[in-house]
């Protein structure tokens, strides 16, 4: 998915451990968003997401305290990892440090010492006489993105071109950080464009010289996987010298070999480091192409009167039984009997696991996928969906229609009796299926339609 082209030369040794031969950028968004997962699951709900409460849920000890940096992960021997933070600090930063630190709780050398953010210079030479702790910040930086603004915000970024004018005012209007809204914007950008991280590298009579950080391309650009390479001596990245300083032009960059279109941001800089780093976009010149796949969505019922003999018909069933008593399931089962009795007679109630997909056929030729992406069934305080099940299956799914040329259809998965946050599941879609190549048509109801639009009234008059 996302994050398979990034910078390539690591060396920093708790880098290497945790990403044991895989990319560590994409093993870092991936912990973290389990993590999100699994919160969200436990009742973690926004936005805005309170990082202290994700904290709680870990069972980490929050401790304010204004003589240090930023924060700071303390853990020794067996006993919990604390994290201090510094109060004084704006609370878009303290929301990004707490995040950070939790982030430095998936490398599983994080108790041999504490680990800072905005720590003075001394310290931080104590503790990295390699020169490339930089790393491991910056992984904890992305991390701590994914956290702050895990998968289904922002849906507003959805399917659009996206532009440093407009993330700095979402990341306003949310009170993160702007590496947090840079790294969700490009999980939901559409076109040719890429996330770049910079910071200076060569300083000399020329003055500085900057180098990537990181790169990673949309769904839509594939770029060949590369090591840090220097900018141009005159890149308009140079002239990002103070935080939130923005500036843009068209140069040609060695390692993309073509004019790209640079938008950029001034942000904090490295621990120690003097000068900001910088994000920004990338993108080639003129008008973007649209990826293959498209997400629409109709009202009436998924299953249709009109059934289309080249459609995959999805749906979420759980993982306690095999017999289907409600919500999407039991609407099949009407219209198609033999789809319940074949479930019944080929899966046992043993054999139900979270994360498989079982395929039938119907006699209008069209696929039906049972997803096994829900825990248990029944009314709960908790959402039964399991996000990463769903997206195990979904992936599957993909697989399925590409082999066989055929487009997607689904009710609202996972967000009726399942539990789920459409936000989500519809951003899941978008990753697993859409920017796959696979067409993806999403089914509402019209009395769902009336029921949505009556609790948003009642929300609204209970402010």
């Amino acid at each position: 998915m996302l994050y398979g082209n990034t910078i390539s030369s690591w060396s920093n040794p708790s880098v290497l451990e945790f990403a044991a031969g895989r990319d560590p950028v994409a093993t870092v968004v991936e912990r973290a968003r389990g993590l999100a997962y699994r919160a969200m699951e436990s009742g973690w709900s926004g936005p805005p997401f309170d990082p202290f409460e994700l904290a709680e849920i870990l069972g980490l000890k929050l401790t304010p305290r204004d003589d240090i940096g930023e924060g700071r992960l303390i853990s020794s021997g067996r006993k919990k990892a604390s994290i201090e933070y510094n109060p004084t600090r704006p609370v878009s930063r303290i929301r990004f440090t707490v995040c950070h630190e939790i982030a430095h709780t998936f490398f599983p050398d994080h108790a041999e010492r504490i680990r800072y953010r905005g720590a003075p210079r001394e310290a931080l030479e104590r503790q990295d006489a390699r020169g490339d702790s930089w790393q491991l910040e910056l992984l904890c930086n992305i991390g701590a993105a994914e956290l702050l603004m895990p998968i289904g915000m922002c849906r507003d970024l959805l399917g659009v071109v996206p532009t440093v004018r407009t993330l700095l005012e979402v990341r306003d209007r949310f009170q993160v950080s702007t590496e947090a809204v840079f790294h969700r914007a490009i999980h939901l950008a559409e076109g040719k464009v890429a996330l770049f991280a910079a910071s200076p590298k060569v300083s000399g009579q020329r003055g500085r010289r900057y180098g990537i950080d990181y790169l990673i391309p949309s769904a839509d650009w594939t770029l060949k996987k590369a090591r840090r390479f220097l900018l141009p001596s005159n890149s308009v990245v140079g002239a990002c010298t103070a935080i939130d300083w923005t500036a843009a032009g068209e140069e040609t960059w060695p390692h993309i070999g073509m004019p790209v279109a640079v938008d950029c941001v001034g942000v904090a800089p490295y621990p120690s480091h003097k000068f900001p780093r910088v994000l920004g976009l990338i993108r080639p010149p003129g008008p973007s192409s649209k990826r293959k796949g498209q997400l629409a969505y109709e009202i009436g019922d998924a299953i249709g009167s009109e059934v289309q003999s080249h459609a995959l018909l999805c749906h979420v069933v759980n993982d306690t039984t095999p017999n289907w008593g409600a919500g999407f399931a039991k609407a099949l089962a009407r219209k198609w009997p033999h789809l319940q009795r074949e479930f019944r007679n080929t899966v046992s109630q043993e054999s139900l696991t979270l994360g498989d997909v079982h395929f039938a056929s119907v006699p209008t030729g069209m696929t039906v996928a049972h997803m096994v992406a829900q825990h248990g069934y029944g009314p709960s305080e908790k959402p039964r969906i399991r996000y990463a099940s769903l997206q195990e299956c979904l992936l599957r799914v993909a697989d399925r229609a590409l082999k066989r040329s055929v487009c997607v259809r689904m009710p609202r998965i996972g967000s009726g009796h399942a539990g789920g946050a459409w936000p989500v599941v519809e951003q899941l879609i978008k990753e697993c299926l859409v920017d796959r190549g696979v067409s993806v048509t999403v089914y509402t109801l019209e009395r769902d339609l009336a029921l949505a639009a009556a609790k948003k009234t009642a929300q609204y008059m209970l402010w």
